[in-house]
């Protein structure tokens, strides 16, 4: 995704990643930070802000209402609002939920008769509730962020106490960082491996036991197409994405024998909350990515959301230690 979350002063702003592979040509158009800034974001969402990270637990809402509970009969009875069975009954849980990229996979699922847990910042979620799609029922609200070090005890427990289980682990989170190798600092290198990639692992780990349980246990992690390509100011980015490719695989090469496939997603040039005031305000921007592509336009959060319901669903049963480019073609010439 392009902003994989521009380039801003305070954390709130999202800032591009591999997407973010700046243009020579459009250098000017100042799409790289400071050296030693780091701007947070959630792959194609929201920004990440370890200050506010809404370390008191927030309420399980329905996108903005209070929900029943996952237990309910009311997660299996959605009516014309549920628009499939795909994912029927299964328990899910998706990191990086309160918009773009993950917000659209914690709709989809529901909609397809997942039980969900949306995890994302306290402040992410409140920015994004004017916005929610009041359509996906059965999305349960988790404020926490992965950096916490109680994270995954307290991602899991949740999961358990208002969804039963866990079926799906989507690690949708992550940061994108912008530094020259010589000029990065060890808190940027470091800030950037722990959420990209230890934060991932860390969850997984912690959920791994229940999805033995599970009779199709997923595991999803969202990389980018720059965990196989590069640019300028991106060796953390890159190399953290990278690594949650090389940690996915192993993964599906260890847990296969219980039944769990494990694949990763590489989104291309996305339009979320984060590109679209930089490509509204520079259209040609926007240009530039959606010509790069064979089919001529940018994605959108929807057509990364289609992919993990793919592995997620049983279309995916057989698919496991897979990268799954969904990026319109955009490195097929890179």
């Amino acid at each position: 995704m392009l902003s994989h979350r521009g380039w801003g002063k305070s954390p709130g702003n999202k800032c591009p990643h591999p997407e973010l592979r700046s243009l020579r040509s459009l250098n000017s158009l100042a799409l790289r930070s400071p050296p030693q800034q780091v701007a947070e974001e959630v792959e194609g969402s929201c920004a990440y802000d370890d200050e506010s990270s809404g370390r008191a637990k927030g309420k399980l809402l329905l996108r903005g209402r209070n929900l029943p509970s996952c237990k309910s009969n009311n997660t299996r009875s959605r009516g014309t609002l549920m628009t499939g069975t795909r994912l029927a009954g299964r328990r899910a849980i998706i990191t990086g939920a309160a918009s773009g990229i993950g917000a659209a996979c914690a709709d989809l699922f529901a909609q397809e008769g997942a039980i969900v847990l949306a995890v994302d910042l306290e402040t992410a979620f409140a920015q994004a509730r004017a916005n929610c799609n009041a359509a996906a029922r059965g999305v349960h609200l988790l404020a926490k962020s992965v950096a916490d070090s109680d994270a995954p005890e307290k991602i899991i427990a949740e999961a358990l106490s208002v969804c039963g289980g866990v079926d799906i682990l989507m690690n949708n989170a992550g940061i994108g960082t912008n530094a020259l190798a010589e000029q990065m600092s060890d808190d940027v290198w470091q800030r950037t491996m722990d959420i990209n990639v230890t934060a991932q692992f860390r969850l997984c780990r912690a959920a791994i036991p229940h999805l033995k349980e599970s009779k199709a246990g997923r595991i999803i992690n969202v990389a980018s197409v720059m965990a196989e390509g590069t640019d300028y100011g991106l060796a953390a980015y890159c190399a953290s994405k990278a690594g949650v490719a090389g940690l996915t695989r192993t993964l599906a090469l260890e847990l296969g024998k219980f039944g769990i496939t494990a694949n990763y997603i590489l989104p291309g040039a996305i339009s979320t909350g984060m590109t679209r005031p930089l490509w509204d305000a520079r259209p040609e921007i926007r240009d530039v990515w959606a010509k790069k592509s064979p089919l001529r336009r940018v994605g959108e959060p929807i057509d990364i959301a289609r992919g993990a319901l793919f592995l997620a669903s049983d279309d995916g049963g057989f698919v496991t230690g897979h990268g799954l480019n969904v990026d319109g073609g955009l490195m097929l010439r890179v």
